[in-house]
């Protein structure tokens, strides 16, 4: 196991809302988006208080680093030794399951403004009883720090930006933020007392960015 401690100037739903909106990555994570392709996301959603989403195929490394260096577990499937999977458990948790580790944040709101992240990178015997796993967990390590950094500042401006008396709000995008209005919809219900889980979708795993030629294709 690995652990890394982030002090964020920033409310802790921030934090969730961020990990579950996917259409920033070109512009906030370069390195990132290569091994996760805006392509290969696929909203991944069921019953319960979470939002989730997947990565299917997850990309190989680049010279910025990525998710792989560890073997994948044996024991997974087909689909599964190829995917991520992306999980923000009500109210304050991200679980990332990869074939080879899986990823933690505990998002601690100290205060309005300030939030605590205790992030654990986690792997399973069979992935690092290999020649090298260590360097591998190294690099699995380093590639995740610089992504939480890249979100931590990230983050922070929005918290800036929604504090500014000019700021008004706005509508949301249904296709894109539905995990955001999902969350949010937990919060407020929670905030007036209701005790409800929210459904799942119909279809369990739907393409977020179809190419415009693919959609035209399927329409024809």
């Amino acid at each position: 196991m690995r652990a890394k401690r982030y002090e964020v100037a920033v409310n802790y739903k921030l934090i969730g809302e961020n990990f579950m909106e996917y259409y920033h990555l070109p512009w906030v994570h370069p390195e990132l988006v290569k091994v996760s392709r805006m392509e290969d996301h696929y909203r991944w959603q069921g019953p319960g208080m979470y939002t989730g989403m997947c990565t299917t195929p997850v990309s190989q490394n680049t010279e910025a680093g990525g998710w792989e260096g560890l073997p994948p577990l044996g024991s997974l499937d087909e689909d599964d030794a190829r995917s991520g999977r992306f999980v923000w458990l009500f109210p304050n948790t991200a679980v990332v399951v990869l074939p080879n580790h899986a990823f933690v944040i505990i998002a601690h709101p100290e205060a309005p403004d300030f939030t605590v992240e205790e992030t654990f990178l986690l792997s399973h015997p069979e992935s690092v009883d290999v020649e090298g796993s260590g360097a591998a967990l190294g690099q699995l390590m380093r590639f995740w720090n610089l992504v939480n950094l890249q979100d931590v500042e990230i983050v922070e401006r929005v918290q800036e930006g929604i504090f500014n008396p000019a700021y008004r709000g706005g509508r949301m995008c249904y296709r894109f933020e539905e995990p955001l209005h999902r969350f949010q919809n937990m919060v407020v219900d929670k905030m007036v007392g209701i005790d409800r889980v929210p459904p799942g979708d119909e279809v369990e795993m739907s393409q977020m960015f179809v190419d415009p030629a693919e959609a035209s294709d399927r329409t024809n």
